[in-house]
């Protein structure tokens, strides 16, 4: 029976170690998006729900990050670590998550993004003006960084890899020449995919379901967008164009467009099939928190790894370029229908393309060139009909007009001030609740319980910088005393109090010295008086008759002559402190006028019957 039990007990214990074994895998397969934010990621579901979080104790900011989902390991590049650029965490542990390092940090560059190939198994990463990658075999140490391309006036944002097609994607930031590059993974085969009317791209994609490219591109001013293309450049068109929102790290899977952005905290999705003036929905706050979040990158897990399906890739770009053939064909043959229709010319030839095209393809800040067959456009412009003016988006305030040299020029107007009117001239001016007022575009203050140009005097204030005028070396912890004019505080002092040195290195130690003897008297007084309230007191107690006949020797027993008493006087006469007021009997004068001093007994009786003489009498008071 014992045996029974046992073997009962040992297959439930199994079973749970199983049970547990088992969740540690699936959790680590159950997320399809994961966010960093500074040393945390979460993960969480397409239905918007969080399936789970980490922070990752030994990093400090994450900066990119890659996947690799056969071994369910992420590789991050912290910017805090100074030791190591790149880590790699072990998403099935259960227990003790922590960074194992993987590569370490080049002094002279910082990690910009990463892309990991599952089928070569190579960790792909970008840096400021290189490209470079590492083999990372399942059994064995990783391989030695080899870099792949190497820029020289270029400024590498993002990469991406096409794994179908084996080619690597990079934005180049550099602002002077903007523009999305396409090569080889072995870096070969350079091309430029895109390079017109791109401002500040950040980060692009590629969609291995649609085999499309991806790109977040921050336009000047307060725009972004959205941009999709064929993998060529080709067929580019804006899927989102929007304001207010700072992307920074774009990802995609088989149906949406995400991205993360600093300004609202949040991470965004629209549908990759959405129509034009549709807005994107936020898919995920950090709002919550309270603070700024860092968000940096974030991957769409279903278009990495396991999740990328080639065959229905290439069979989707197979299928669009027929439909463009169709599509090109089917225009061709209405341009030849419009043209046997058309009227015959009057010398009955046929007409050339150059007469066909129409006057007005160019917009009206550029003209057509009929030999290069494009438009050429007034300084400042560009865009393929010259139709992006330089002042789109540049101002973020007033009028903008194109001089002669074909540059922006911002008029501002009310209390905007700027090249690009960016700066509101009131934003921060008056300070303590002073009123800012625009005159002549220059700000001006109108205090209330201050002084001062910006308002930045108060009556504290003023305590305060007489003080540190006085004394530099007075130390004011955490109080500005930049505004304290010094100059002019210790010239009026000069002026009222009539010389022309005022130290306070002299002042101070007087006035501490003659505080230190005052508390010295004090403190000896107080220890004088008390010494007084300790003195003993002098009391004399008399066993008396009133009428003087019979002196008692023993104090009365109750029942004897009324007459008979007992009294306690206190001698308070020799500056003792008593309760009882003070009575000095009359002395005896002699015959020869002069008092007698001496101790005889009728002195002594003669006492006596002064203090019974005026003694009062009543309860309490003896007789």
């Amino acid at each position: 029976m014992n045996r029974t039990k046992g073997t009962v007990y040992a297959a439930a214990m199994l079973l749970v170690l199983v049970v547990l074994g088992l969740f540690g895998t699936v959790s680590a397969r159950q997320w399809d998006l994961a966010v960093t934010i500074g040393k945390e990621i979460d993960f969480i579901a397409r239905d918007g729900n969080l399936t789970g979080s980490m922070v990752i104790t030994n990093t400090s900011s994450f900066v990119a990050m890659a996947y690799d989902d056969d071994t369910y390991t992420l590789f991050l590049s912290d910017a805090g670590n100074m030791e190591h650029s790149i880590v790699s965490v072990d998403l099935t542990a259960a227990k003790n998550i922590t960074a194992k390092p993987l590569l370490k940090r080049d002094k002279d560059s910082q990690i910009q993004s990463m892309a990991f190939d599952g089928a070569s198994r190579t960790l792909f990463w970008a840096t400021e003006k290189s490209i470079a990658k590492m083999k990372l075999p399942l059994n064995g140490p990783p391989g030695q960084p080899i870099v792949v391309r190497a820029f020289v006036t270029e400024s590498l944002r993002a990469i991406a890899l096409d794994v179908c097609n084996r080619q690597l994607y990079w934005v180049n930031g550099n602002r002077s020449r903007q523009s999305i590059g396409r090569s080889q993974l072995d870096g070969s085969n350079a091309i430029i995919v895109a390079n017109e009317s791109l401002y500040e791209t950040s980060s692009l994609a590629v969609d291995h379901w649609s085999g499309r490219l991806y790109w977040l591109d921050d336009e000047e001013g307060i725009h972004y967008k959205v941009e999709q293309s064929e993998l060529d450049g080709s067929g580019r068109a804006i899927l989102v164009h929007g304001n207010h929102h700072q992307p920074i790290h774009l990802g995609v899977d088989k149906e949406r467009v995400y991205w993360t952005d600093y300004v609202s905290n949040a991470v965004w999705q629209i549908g990759k099939e959405s129509r034009q003036g549709d807005a994107p929905r936020r898919f995920w706050s950090y709002l919550k928190t309270g603070e700024q979040a860092d968000l940096t990158t974030l991957l769409a897990r279903d278009n990495l790894g396991s999740g990328v399906d080639c065959r229905a890739m290439k069979a989707e770009l197979a299928r669009r370029k027929l439909q463009q053939q169709k599509s090109t064909e089917s225009k061709s043959q209405r341009s030849r229908d419009e043209l046997d229709r058309s009227e015959p010319s009057f010398s009955n030839l046929t007409t050339s393309s150059e007469q066909l095209r129409p006057k007005n393809e160019c917009s009206g800040q550029g003209e057509f060139d009929k030999v290069i067959g494009t438009c050429r456009c007034k300084s400042g412009f560009s865009g393929s009909r010259c139709e992006i003016s330089p002042c789109h988006n540049y101002c973020l305030a007033g009028e903008c007009q194109v001089n002669s040299r074909g540059l922006p020029i911002c008029s501002c107007g009310g209390s905007r001030s700027g090249s690009r009117c960016e700066r509101d001239a009131c934003d921060g001016y008056c300070l303590n609740n002073g009123q800012c007022l625009v005159e002549n575009g220059k700000p001006s203050c109108e205090c209330k319980y201050s002084s001062g140009a910006r308002c930045e005097v108060t009556l504290e204030m003023a305590e305060i910088c007489a003080l540190f005028c006085m004394n530099r070396q007075f130390q004011m912890t955490g109080i500005d005393t930049a505004s304290c004019r010094c100059s002019e505080l210790n010239q009026t002092i000069q002026e009222v109090l009539g010389y022309d040195s005022f130290n306070c290195q002299i002042i101070v130690p007087l006035l501490s010295g003659f505080v230190g003897m005052l508390t010295i008297a004090v403190i000896l007084l107080s220890f004088y008086v008390s010494r007084l309230k300790r003195r003993p007191r002098i009391k004399k107690r008399f066993v008396v008759n009133k009428t003087g006949i019979t002196p008692l020797t023993s104090r009365p027993s109750p029942g004897t002559d009324s007459q008979q008493c007992e009294i306690t006087i206190e001698n308070c006469c020799n500056m003792n402190i008593c309760e009882t007021p003070c009575f000095e009997p009359k002395l005896r004068a002699s015959s020869n006028g002069r008092n007698v001093t001496g101790g005889s007994n009728g002195t002594k009786k003669e006492e006596k019957s002064n203090l019974l003489d005026h003694m009062e009498v009543g309860p309490g008071h003896g007789c």
